[in-house]
C-alpha cells in the first residue's frame, strides 16, 4: 500500500480484462451514504464508535473501549482522461489510506464518541485491483485481486 502511488499507472482506455492494474483518477457518484454519528455524506466509511465506562468487572478507573465498527461503501466511478471505471467491491475489501478523518461525541449522548476515515465524490485517488467486464458487456468494472484488497489512496481530497 505504501508504494501504490509509485506503480506504474494504467490509462483506462487501456485496461484489460482479467489484469491487475494500478489506475488514477477521480471518484464520482450519484449514490451517497451518510456517516450516521455527523451526517457527512460519502461513498465509502470505516466508523468506530467508543463509550466511556468501566471494565467488565465494574471496577477501576473508567476508560474507552471500543463498541461497534461498521465499513460500508457504494459503487462509484473513477474517470481519468481516457475514461471511466466501475469500483464495485465489498467494504471489507477496501483497503482506504489517505482519506478525510472526522472524530467527536455521538450526539445525544456524553459517554460515546466516534472516530470515521471515509471518501467523498471528488477526491483525486490511486486504485489498485483485478479489471474484469461489467455485467452488460459495456465496460469494465475493478475489484480486489483474487488475494488480496482493493487498495485505494486518496492523493488530493476533493
Amino acid at each position: 500500500m505504501i508504494f501504490l502511488r509509485l506503480r506504474k499507472k494504467t490509462r483506462i482506455a487501456d485496461l484489460a480484462a482479467g489484469s491487475v492494474a494500478t489506475i488514477t483518477g477521480v471518484v464520482q457518484s450519484t449514490h451517497r451514504l451518510t456517516i450516521p454519528p455527523s451526517g457527512t455524506a460519502c461513498v465509502y466509511y470505516a466508523l468506530m464508535e467508543e463509550r466511556f465506562g468501566h471494565g467488565e468487572r465494574g471496577r477501576g478507573r473508567p476508560l474507552w473501549f471500543p463498541d461497534k465498527f461498521e465499513n460500508k461503501c457504494v459503487d462509484f466511478t473513477v474517470t481519468d482522461d481516457s475514461g471511466t471505471i466501475t469500483v464495485r467491491e465489498s467494504s471489507e475489501r477496501l483497503k482506504v489510506r489517505g482519506g478525510h478523518r472526522e472524530a467527536g461525541p455521538v450526539k445525544g449522548s456524553k459517554k460515546r464518541r466516534f472516530v470515521a476515515e471515509f471518501l467523498h465524490a471528488g477526491d483525486a485517488v490511486v486504485l489498485r485491483g483485478r479489471v474484469d467486464r461489467s455485467p452488460d458487456g459495456a465496460g469494465f468494472v475493478l475489484g480486489a485481486p483474487e488475494a488480496g484488497d482493493l487498495a485505494i489512496a486518496i492523493t488530493r481530497q476533493g
